[in-house]
């Protein structure tokens, strides 16, 4: 979205960039670790810090930090709010339990995709004597195999993914443009 300069509030976008610095690989973060990864200054990363964990965000012990289950504020509003999620939802439920595969629903967000529904069929109610039907290794049963995976929320680069190979396909011309020159910007390629 365009917007215009004096319209733009930079200390809420280095507190929400400050927030997306937290990910799977980076759960904990110390003021140093926090500005390497947002660009920011240690001194303004750490009243960042410390501003999100007074307002609830983070927790934090001994100078490390970690988000705080009232980000899952966002994440609930979304999901409340959002119509594709409600819409797809009973469909992936049924798909799962009836396949005993999982299944997921991705939206193309900058880079990447982002996993915006998902089922998975009830582990304990598979067969873990044969599960080779489901796709499952040779005695390895499928519970374990299906165990690990995606969450909701989940971020995986668009450009190696075949949902998010599907999603850019669709994309016109001109917008496929405009995500190439964003993603080469990002990376500075």
């Amino acid at each position: 979205m365009d917007m215009r300069a004096a319209d733009y509030i930079a200390g809420l976008a280095k507190g929400l960039a400050l927030l997306e610095a937290f990910d799977t690989e980076r759960q904990r973060l110390n003021a140093t670790q926090a500005a390497q990864r947002t660009g920011l200054t240690r001194a303004a990363a750490r009243r960042h810090l410390l501003t999100l964990a007074h307002l609830g965000y983070l927790e934090s012990e001994g100078g490390y930090y970690w988000l705080s289950p009232k980000v899952l504020r966002f994440a609930g509003s979304y999901l409340a709010s959002a119509r594709l999620p409600r819409l797809v939802q009973p469909v992936l439920d049924r798909l799962a339990v009836r396949t005993r595969a999982s299944f997921s629903v991705t939206v193309l967000e900058g880079e990447a995709v982002v996993v915006v529904a998902r089922s998975v069929p009830a582990l304990a109610a598979l067969d873990a004597d044969d599960d080779s039907s489901l796709g499952a290794p040779p005695g390895r049963p499928a519970s374990r195999w299906l165990a690990h995976g995606l969450h909701l929320g989940a971020r995986l680069p668009a450009h190696a993914t075949s949902t998010g190979r599907v999603l850019l396909a669709a994309l016109s011309p001109e917008a496929f443009e405009a995500w190439l020159r964003q993603r080469s910007a990002a990376s500075g390629t």
